[in-house]
């Protein structure tokens, strides 16, 4: 998902010609960056102490990306009482708010 994003908000950019590459986590893909290797869109609330510290820079852009998340469980599954409850209270925290990380 994230590099689907990433490639769009280049792509608006006017670059369109860059290699993808995939890492298993995150900290692999930070210590990419802090080599010089690239860029990345990752959600704030992994690299904000990198961006505090200077280790990473965030690239200026005028507008937010806006993430979807969504619940997943098996269709036709019953789900126990307490995957239901902690389903029901993320939904109820959740509704009618609109998140946004900022760029």
């Amino acid at each position: 998902m994230y590099q689907t994003m990433a490639a769009q908000f280049l792509a608006d950019q006017g670059q369109s010609a860059f290699a993808a590459m995939e890492f298993e986590s995150s900290a692999m893909i930070k210590q990419t960056l802090m080599v010089g290797m690239g860029l990345a869109l990752m959600p704030l609330s992994i690299v904000t102490e990198e961006l505090q510290t200077g280790k990473l820079k965030r690239v200026p852009q005028e507008k937010t990306i806006p993430l979807e998340h969504g619940l997943i469980y098996r269709a036709g599954k019953e789900l126990s009482p307490a995957v239901n409850a902690c389903k029901e209270h993320l939904i109820s925290y959740f509704s009618g708010r609109e998140l946004r990380v900022s760029g």
